[in-house]
């Protein structure tokens, strides 16, 4: 199951770090790639299952990311591929504490190995109950930003 507040939260709370409008973006494209890939992949007729492992996959996010930083102008293309790298691995790392029934869902040594792992700090169905903390926590930085903003200094 996709939780994409889970996975926009965790791109949210380190992108009020970034001060560039176009890397906060990136950030939270980042994080939703590895999920779109999979779903692109898995959804095209003829297409096994299995060549969906890479978007989960270290090695394929950081191709992904060199592949996506080339569409961006030059003197913003380090950032791009920096930070949709960084956004990938946030996804991953956020599957990687999700419990999959023994699956995996973290593929970190591919192509090396086709191992998948889990940490199974919470199960897949506690989307439901992480969903007022997720938006708690929303809350909380758009008071942030509002109370930073009057402040003088600037959250984004």
């Amino acid at each position: 199951m996709v939780d994409f507040l889970t996975h926009y939260v965790s791109a949210r709370v380190p992108g009020g770090f970034l001060a560039d409008a176009r890397a906060r973006s990136t950030l939270v494209l980042g994080v939703f790639l590895p999920d779109l890939i999979s779903k692109a992949i898995e959804f095209t007729p003829g297409i096994p299952y299995y060549a969906t492992y890479p978007a989960h996959s270290i090695l394929g996010t950081l191709c992904v990311s060199l592949a996506l930083a080339m569409l961006f102008t030059q003197d913003f293309r380090l950032k791009a591929f920096t930070t949709l790298f960084f956004g990938q691995l946030l996804h991953v790392a956020v599957d990687l504490g999700k419990e999959s029934l023994g699956a995996g869902s973290a593929f970190l040594l591919l192509p090396f190995s086709l191992e998948s792992y889990d940490l199974g700090f919470y199960e897949t169905e506690d989307v439901l109950w992480l969903l007022p903390g997720n938006l708690l926590i929303l809350f909380a930085l758009r008071y942030l930003a509002k109370r930073a903003q009057k402040a003088g200094w600037v959250w984004r």
